[in-house]
């Protein structure tokens, strides 16, 4: 993670997929990951289950703050990007939305000229979730992108396939916590067995362990009574 900020400094472009099961702490590591871009201006996203058919969703949350470049885009670029965002009038034939591999080079275009200004991190959370036009986009201006300041973080729930692959890109899975790590993450006391049982039936997923911990009684947290 520091090493994909440190390039993007230098002005190499990154990317990196985050993948992992519901809970495993994806959201968590890209916060994380937001407050050691210092200097960086950061462009966020969220993929919504109940906005997956909405086209452009996703791109027009992430562009947003950066719209004020539109004018360094070639023209046709522009104008692509442009009604499919909804940022201009409608169009004259009528068309709502642009050219798709204009608005994906828009989009490429635009995080370059973005990046002119400083470093760049782009992060799209529950990438599996957004709609597809935006994911299609986006990961062209990954892959594509090569010595812009800009660094790219996607995360994805493990098995859920996501609007559009994700070949080429690195892949960074998230496992389990272990027993010693379940300790130190709940407070209070909690018996080296009991984070192990615990760490066993959940295989060491954070939420999911904090959740069953919860319930947990004074004597359970201790051992001295079964789970």
């Amino acid at each position: 993670m520091r090493e994909l900020l440190e390039a993007a400094r230098d002005g190499l472009t990154g990317a990196l997929v985050v993948s992992g099961e519901a809970g495993i702490g994806k959201t968590t590591l890209l916060g994380a990951a937001g407050e050691l871009a210092d200097g960086f201006a950061c462009l966020w996203a969220r993929g919504v289950e109940s906005e997956a058919a909405l086209g452009h969703a996703a791109l027009l949350e992430l562009l947003t703050p950066v719209r004020d470049r539109l004018a360094d885009l070639p023209a046709a670029q522009a104008e692509a990007l442009t009604a499919a965002l909804g940022w201009g009038p409608p169009r004259p034939d009528g068309r709502a939305t642009g050219d798709r591999y204009l608005v994906a080079a828009a989009t490429l275009s635009l995080l370059a000229a973005a990046a002119e200004s400083g470093p760049v991190l782009v992060v799209v959370d529950d990438l599996h979730w957004a709609d597809r036009e935006s994911a299609a986009a986006l990961l062209f201006a990954a892959r594509r992108l090569r010595r812009d300041a800009v660094a790219f973080l996607f995360a994805v729930r493990t098995g859920s396939g996501a609007a559009v692959p994700l070949e080429g890109l690195p892949v960074l899975a998230l496992a389990g916590l272990a027993p010693a790590q379940a300790a130190g993450l709940l407070p209070g006391r909690l018996a080296g067995p009991v984070a192990a049982r615990l760490v066993e039936r959940t295989r060491g997923n954070p939420l999911a362990i904090a959740e069953v911990a919860g319930r947990l009684t004074p004597a359970q947290r201790v051992g001295a009574a079964p789970l």
